[in-house]
């Protein structure tokens, strides 16, 4: 519904968790919807800042978006576990369907929307 959809500004937002996809044994994907609509709109290449607390302690994190800009009320982000990582650790073992976080974003001017070239050769190693 146009006249009750926000449109997600860079800005905090309260997301929910809705989807962890076991991509490979160390890498998951944790897909993300807001429980009222948000347009989520985002380039290519930005990213967002998840706010956590971890042991007690507030920690923020930035990840790059992996999910399309063509799903418009969601948006994921795959992360890989580091070993000794206390943020990455934390989302494998401890974030699941339908928990909260706050998230900041999207950010970032690494994108080809912004900077059209006539070619372009994307090039990416590791998650």
């Amino acid at each position: 519904n146009p006249v009750t959809t926000q449109t997600w500004a860079n800005g905090r937002h309260i997301v929910r968790c809705v989807k962890v996809i076991q991509e490979t044994w160390d890498v998951r994907t944790f897909c993300f919807m807001a429980d009222q609509p948000i347009l989520f709109f985002f380039k290519p290449g930005q990213f967002v800042t998840l706010e956590l607390e971890i042991e007690g302690q507030p920690i923020m994190r930035s990840y790059t978006i992996s999910s399309s800009p063509s799903v418009p009320y969601s948006f994921s982000v795959t992360i890989k576990r580091v070993p000794g990582g206390k943020v990455s650790n934390w989302l494998h073992d401890t974030l699941h369907e339908g928990q909260e976080l706050a998230v900041h974003g999207p950010v970032g001017l690494f994108n080809a929307i912004d900077y059209p070239s006539p070619k372009v050769l994307y090039l990416s190693g590791g998650v």
